[in-house]
């Protein structure tokens, strides 16, 4: 009897050894989840898609470019081993926030970005630009210094009650204040008004309070062109090709000459352009697409043209430093 039953519980065994290999491979899908992210080349988005009110069509496009990520588990970890141009990123390499708070720190610095394009594109095109409001939120904090109970996300309301107006003359106080002073605040947090601190320290001679405050400009402008963005669209890698975008819709002139433009950059509000992380997914995911042009901020110039050449892409390159230095340069393309 015993014989019997071995001899079954074997033969159910071999019966059903794919059924069960099937199946710790799916359980070790659903629980393997390793700290990575794999980055992968990205695609194109047609910004003009996204703008309201626009004034002038393009014969060509401007293109916002992104990389594809994808969360680490065994079918993208073994694909990222398998081909060339699949990256395995870890997680603390991209950033030491949580995944909540980071989310709160890039859709600040997507709204900066739509704020500082806006301004840059007015400016150059001439147009007025009239500011409605500005707000303050707490975008980074230096956690190896700063003794605060401020967070990300946290819109400044008040710092010892005054009135937060401008960042510059916020930056002239703490600089009034000595080495362990105290600055209280009432700031915004999830919808609520809370009370919170900030201890004055002094990091290179400069007396700081270990965060950074970035400005929001809300804007009351004729004609009012707005880009309408997506949830899952967060950070500030658009903001270069966002205010050519808007730009180009403000001006009789196409400088986009009919061609499929590409880029990536920050922008601030003095029109400087900045560099951004993933440059070789977005320059072969706009390769792919067919741009004709790729604009790329100085600081990533070398690695691009590095690139470019050794998979002899078929795209123009641009160097971007500042906006009006861009619009020089698109300037001289021919169509």
């Amino acid at each position: 009897m015993k014989e019997d039953r071995k001899t079954k519980i074997i033969k159910f065994l071999k019966g059903n050894i794919i059924n069960f290999i099937t199946l710790i491979f799916l359980l070790v899908c659903i629980f393997y989840k390793p700290n990575v992210t794999v980055e992968t080349p990205g695609g194109l988005i047609d910004i003009s898609n996204r703008l309201t009110n626009i004034q002038y069509k393009a014969l060509g496009s401007f293109n916002l470019t992104y990389v594809s990520s994808y969360r680490g588990n065994v079918v993208t970890v073994l694909l990222a081993k398998l081909l060339p141009d699949w990256e395995i990123v870890k997680d603390s390499d991209i950033s030491n926030l949580d995944y909540e708070t980071l989310a709160k720190a890039q859709t600040i610095s997507l709204y900066s970005s739509i704020s500082n394009a806006t301004y840059n594109a007015y400016k150059s095109a001439g147009v007025d630009i009239n500011i409605k409001s500005y707000d303050f939120y707490i975008y980074y904090i230096y956690n190896d210094y700063a003794d605060t109970t401020l967070n990300i996300g946290d819109k400044i309301l008040k710092y010892d009650d005054i009135e937060m107006k401008d960042s510059l003359e916020f930056r002239k106080y703490i600089q009034t204040k000595n080495d362990g002073d105290t600055i209280s605040f009432k700031v915004l947090r999830n919808k609520k008004e809370t009370d919170a601190t900030a201890k004055v320290t002094v990091v290179d001679g400069v007396k700081v309070l270990g965060i950074v405050v970035d400005t929001i400009f809300e804007y009351d402008n004729n004609p009012d062109i707005h880009y309408e963005y997506k949830e899952s669209e967060l950070g500030s890698s658009g903001g270069l090709m966002l205010s050519l975008s808007i730009y180009n819709a403000l001006v009789e002139e196409d400088i986009t000459k009919g061609l499929k433009i590409s880029g990536t950059g920050t922008i601030e509000l003095d029109g400087t352009v900045g560099e951004i992380a993933g440059i070789k997914y977005k320059i072969l995911g706009a390769a792919k697409n067919k741009a004709d042009v790729f604009i790329v901020p100085e600081k990533n110039y070398d690695e691009a043209k590095e690139l470019v050449e050794n998979r002899k892409l078929k795209i123009k390159l641009i160097k971007a430093e500042n906006f009006n230095q861009v619009l020089e340069e698109l300037s001289k393309l021919d169509n």
